[in-house]
């Protein structure tokens, strides 16, 4: 992909998000993924990291979607679950529950998950152009002196 290119999804990704915590959780998100990626690819996304400062974690995935040559439906269903099993990771770490019953709803996820990746891989257009509430959230949850985790 050309480098005007990459510039122009770091720059399209951006506009869609457009709180700061968020831009930086993603970024963060974005790096752990390229390090992952540098092992089962090696060499394979170095170019767009010595010319993005951003690497948010949508594109990263976009980008390794494309060398795994994953369809659209596939990466729909790898990002859903990679959502999904973030936000269950930290279910034991609030509440005395075990990890075990947790893993168990994600696999009782599967179903919807399958289905939202249909619903994804199918679809034309964004269904929003932006998610407001979620960046209203995040910027509150940066200032929050009683933060548990990141953004």
């Amino acid at each position: 992909m050309p480098r005007a290119a990459r510039a122009q999804h770091d720059a399209e990704w951006a506009a869609r998000t457009p709180a700061p915590p968020l831009r930086e959780a993603a970024g963060r998100q974005g790096r752990a993924l390229l390090r992952l990626a540098a092992a089962a690819w090696p060499g394979a996304l170095a170019e767009y990291v010595s010319t993005s400062s951003k690497t948010p974690r949508p594109i990263v995935l976009g980008l390794l979607a494309r060398i795994a040559q994953l369809d659209p439906r596939r990466v729909a269903c790898v990002s859903l679950y990679d959502d999904a099993a973030t936000c269950l990771a930290a279910v034991p770490k609030l509440y005395a529950i075990d990890a075990v019953r947790v893993s168990g709803w994600l696999i009782e996820l599967a179903p919807l998950i399958d289905r939202l990746a249909d619903e994804a891989a199918a679809a034309t257009v964004l269904p929003a152009p932006s998610a407001p509430l979620l960046d209203v959230r995040a910027v509150a949850h940066a200032t929050n002196t009683r933060r548990l985790f990141a953004t």
